[in-house]
């Protein structure tokens, strides 16, 4: 897969590392937002750690050169710019693959911020769980300029967040923050669940590993109050129906059941709706 990052020309991340021993790798993915990406980036805040735009082919792309003078306390900051739109998924995992073995992986969405301390405590939380994969946190979701929004408060033990995955994503992607290679070794982000790759991959995870929610907000998302068109939204529905479908297990075949039929006549009725 060809890209681009300052300077340099690649067909592969294999042999292009984060030349850092930064502990957390921020992971953005950026199309055709340069005043998002700039929001989200001003709120990242904490030392020993590098961020990584990637860029899916926008029309007027972030040039490094730029976002470091705009962002002087991001001095471990990289862009890598694809030189074809090839989804969100795949560009989280051109992302992923960029970053260095035995790193964390903190994701975050254009207009999305950082709460102070939300790296530092989800960081210390992996520290020492090192049996937890993957952690989140509480959210609150603003809409359009407003500085105020609604909490959503998601279950925080592992036993609880199961159950509830076979209802709906209790993890905002935004404030997640997972070990890299754990999510490498289940294959990463998967296309197929088009408008649904972090579900696919943190029920993955819940699958094998501990999980956990942080019991505080740690982030303030604009992303997951935006309207989507209905299309998306039914790309979302059906990719949600086959990704409980595929983690199907005895115990929760009544609420996976339900959650299926609840999701096939909102489709069979058509939908419009938000992310969350």
């Amino acid at each position: 897969m060809r890209y681009t990052t300052e300077g340099t020309e690649n067909n592969s991340c294999s042999d292009s590392k984060i030349q850092s021993n930064a502990s957390v790798v921020v992971l953005i993915s950026h199309r055709n937002d340069l005043e998002g990406l700039g929001c989200s980036l001003a709120s990242l805040t904490a030392e020993g750690v590098a961020v990584v735009v990637v860029d899916n082919a926008s029309a007027k792309p972030p040039k490094e050169k730029s976002l470091r003078e705009a962002h002087p306390q991001l001095d471990r900051l990289h862009v890598i710019h694809l030189a074809e739109n090839i989804g969100t998924a795949q560009a989280l995992n051109v992302g992923m693959a960029y970053a260095n073995n035995d790193t964390y992986i903190a994701r975050l969405d254009c207009k999305d911020t950082c709460l102070p301390g939300r790296i530092e405590k989800q960081r210390a939380f992996l520290d020492t769980h090192p049996d937890c994969h993957l952690v989140g946190s509480w959210v609150e979701a603003l809409d359009g300029d407003s500085q105020q929004g609604q909490v959503l408060r998601f279950p925080t033990e592992h036993a609880a967040i199961f159950a509830a995955m076979y209802r709906h994503n209790v993890f905002c992607h935004s404030a997640t923050m997972f070990r890299r290679d754990s999510a490498l070794a289940l294959g990463g982000y998967p296309a197929r669940y088009h408008a649904a790759e972090d579900y696919a991959l943190f029920f993955a995870m819940a699958q094998k590993y501990k999980v956990a929610n942080l019991p505080e907000v740690l982030v303030q998302c604009r992303s997951v109050r935006q309207s989507l068109p209905s299309r998306q939204v039914r790309a979302r529905m059906l990719s949600s129906i086959r990704i409980i479908v595929r983690n199907m297990q005895p115990g929760y075949l009544l609420s996976a059941s339900r959650s299926i039929a609840s999701a096939s006549g909102r489709l069979a009725r058509g939908v419009d709706g938000e992310i969350l």
